[in-house]
């Protein structure tokens, strides 16, 4: 039957498989595993933070980052974390440098599942900031 969940078998008997899905930027529905690419940034030009863009199925991913002039900015990825209201800066592998670039370019990063992002522009109003994150 079309309608009925797949079920496991397990040690307390047959369970029910729940799909997991989340939705893109695109506004998409995406089954975590399928990585896709996430808009972060569309023509930023003001100090702030960028809409949030979640949950990100979990994986490998390049973070990319241009804008028409800097102007000084920095742009930083930021995660919700799990109270859902704070925002934290994401790590590099080192787990102690932020995940910041200064001029247009791109940086290797780890999701993890679920994760909600952001980017946060910061020293000064770029020009025309873009940024996206896209899976491996």
């Amino acid at each position: 039957m079309a309608d009925q969940l797949p079920t496991i078998e397990g040690d307390a008997g047959p369970r029910e498989v729940i799909p997991v899905i989340g939705v893109n930027a695109a506004g998409q529905v995406v089954g975590f595993g399928s990585k896709g690419q996430y808009v972060l940034l569309t023509n930023q030009a003001a100090i702030g933070n960028g809409p949030s863009a979640g949950p990100v199925s979990g994986g490998d991913y390049i973070w990319r980052v241009t804008a028409t002039n800097w102007n000084g900015a920095t742009a930083t990825l930021q995660f919700l974390d799990l109270d859902g209201t704070t925002w934290s800066n994401v790590k590099k592998a080192d787990g102690t440098t932020d995940v910041t670039l200064t001029a247009n370019g791109s940086v290797p990063i780890g999701i993890a599942q679920g994760s909600v992002l952001r980017v946060a522009v910061t020293a000064a109003a770029p020009t025309a900031m873009n940024s996206q994150i896209a899976g491996l």
